[in-house]
């Protein structure tokens, strides 16, 4: 999959791929864009975030930046985007791209998307714009592939041991088509189908030995062999107001992944993903959203047959940062407790407070557990912390904390998030 992924990108971006006008309109748009940025004071960054959109969103050729899972790196690539006709009132593109790390990780997709536009109010219509529709119906077929070289397991449940840590690698393939539909101004419903190929391997270490050779198959459900899955997804996603930056923004559905092999390793899960965005500062009559208060939860609950099990790989962790790269008990380990079943809390405040600089503070709280009747809040571990963060414009791009107050020491984090970054929210993959 790597070498197709490669190949593809290779025969897209050879010469005359791109053509002299599509190459020529690109540069031209990232001279305009990034010249006021060019000339800015060094500590007057405002304009970034419009240089950044042609860079890393830019039309056909892109920079593709973001860091890999933890302890995989900085993915640094290319991405190819075009767009093409199809059908009235549709705006359609597809993107071809990929990443790599220093650390062996790497990144390929495929993209397509078909998003129709709604209609242009009437001169008649008299809905109040803020109840109008704003977002696109959206089609978006895919293909991904993702080597991942180092991954931490420490064993299912919240009594799992900071030294029982056992690595190994993963490579996941994905084959699937989303649809997303706007059915109010503050309301999408949405659905995914895609087939999924998991592969798990060894990784070790000198001082620390891999999954297989630690855990039997019982103590880590799914190590002995993976097999396909079919990957089924429903969901609403509220959102307040009707275009960025959300205030409100949840996430509540259910997904099903069927096994394709034995069958034991078929499962049901429910997840609600719960997040306020708090823009308490205004300059003038206009809100800051640069100061931020962010209260965030999250829910899950998995639910199997008899003589079933959740395999551990797609158990959601909490532990400092999880595999799609969101925070959730940041004074742990990456990767610490998984379970099931989990549920976490958490509180942040993000300031810029001088130029391009800001601090940020949290407190996360939360708990895994086998089954959701093990879930309590007297049972919840805690972490509090703080750290600086870089903004462009209205964007955070850079953050370095550390966590601590768990028992467990202290917990770093240093990274980018993915660029052009979130407007003005901290970054949450759902």
């Amino acid at each position: 999959m790597k070498r197709i992924v490669l190949f593809a990108m290779a025969a897209s971006l050879a010469p005359g791929a791109l053509g002299d006008d599509q190459l020529t309109k690109e540069i031209h748009t990232i001279e305009n864009y990034c010249a006021p940025a060019l000339k800015a004071n060094l500590l007057d960054r405002t304009q970034d975030g419009q240089c950044a959109q042609p860079i890393f969103n830019g039309d056909p050729l892109h920079f593709n930046a973001q860091m890999f899972a933890p302890g995989n790196g900085l993915g640094l690539g290319l991405g190819y985007k075009r767009l093409f006709t199809f059908g009235q009132n549709w705006q359609n593109n597809w993107d071809l791209g990929g990443m790599g790390s220093v650390q062996g990780s790497w990144e390929g997709h495929f993209v397509a998307r078909f998003d129709k536009e709604r209609p242009a109010p009437s001169m008649t219509d008299t809905t109040p714009p803020q109840h109008r529709i704003v977002e696109k119906f959206e089609i978006q077929p895919y293909v991904t592939a993702q080597q991942l070289t180092k991954l931490d397991y420490y064993g299912e449940g919240p009594q799992s041991s900071r030294s029982a840590v056992a690595l190994y690698t993963e490579r996941d393939i994905r084959v699937g088509v989303g649809v997303s539909i706007p059915v109010a101004w503050w309301l999408n419903v949405g659905a995914k189908a895609e087939g999924l190929w998991p592969a798990l391997g060894p990784a070790s270490t000198s001082t620390i030995l891999s999954v297989a050779d630690s855990y039997t198959n019982s103590q880590a459900p799914g190590i002995a062999s993976q097999p396909t899955f079919t990957h089924y997804q429903f969901y609403v996603r509220p959102h307040l107001p009707n275009q960025e930056p959300f205030g409100l923004i949840y996430k509540v559905g259910y997904e099903y992944y069927q096994d394709h092999g034995s069958g034991q390793y078929s499962f049901g899960r429910f997840r609600a993903d719960l997040l306020h965005n708090l823009y308490l500062e205004h300059a003038g009559k206009e809100t800051r959203r640069d100061s931020i208060l962010s209260v965030y939860a999250r829910l899950t609950l998995a639910e199997t047959s008899a003589g079933n099990t959740v395999p551990f790989y797609l158990q959601d962790t909490l532990g400092g940062t999880d595999i799609n790269g969101d925070p959730a008990l940041r004074a742990f380990a990456d990767y610490r407790f998984r379970a099931p079943d989990n549920m976490v809390f958490e509180v942040e405040f993000n300031r810029r407070i001088w130029k391009p600089l800001g601090i940020m503070v949290f407190y996360d709280t939360g708990q895994v557990a086998a089954q959701a009747s093990n879930l309590s809040l007297g049972k919840m571990r805690h972490s509090v912390g703080g750290g600086l963060t870089l903004w462009s414009a209205t964007k955070v791009v850079f953050r370095a904390y550390v966590g601590l107050g768990g028992g467990e020491g202290t917990h770093t984090f240093v990274g980018i998030l993915p660029l052009p970054g979130p407007v003005a929210a901290p970054y949450r993959t759902y």
